[in-house]
């Protein structure tokens, strides 16, 4: 999968990704893989897979997979430099379902730019 596209739509306005982080290199996969195994009991980050990456501010989001669970996106929120994990979401999701993805990260307590990215990064 292709991260979520930074240019201008149709209407003038910009994608919902615009500006966000995307890039995954080594040392930010190793942060991760240890945060996505920290997160769950029992699972060594050497088992953990990270598919994908997307941050805005002190939001970020990786598709990871594990051996004790469909592949899921896991939302972290860096707090005093540190990143904390605020929730998992799981599933298939179709466009009818924007909505609700913006409004499950935002009850997180995420920002408005980043719910909608992470709706825009889930459905692409």
């Amino acid at each position: 999968m292709d991260p979520p596209s930074a240019t201008p739509t149709t209407t003038g306005g910009t994608a919902p990704c615009h500006g966000a982080d995307t890039g995954l290199g080594d040392a930010r996969r190793d942060e991760y893989l240890a945060l996505v195994s920290g997160a769950l009991e029992g699972v060594e980050s050497s088992s953990v897979g990270i598919v994908r990456f997307m941050a805005i501010g002190a939001w970020s989001v990786v598709l990871a997979t594990t051996p004790v669970a469909d592949p899921g996106w896991f939302v972290f929120e860096s707090t005093d430099g540190r990143n904390q994990f605020k929730d998992v979401w799981a599933g298939m999701a179709v466009e009818d379902d924007r909505p609700g993805l913006v409004q499950w990260a935002t009850a997180l307590g995420a920002p408005k730019d980043f719910s909608t990215c992470f709706a825009e990064t889930i459905l692409n």
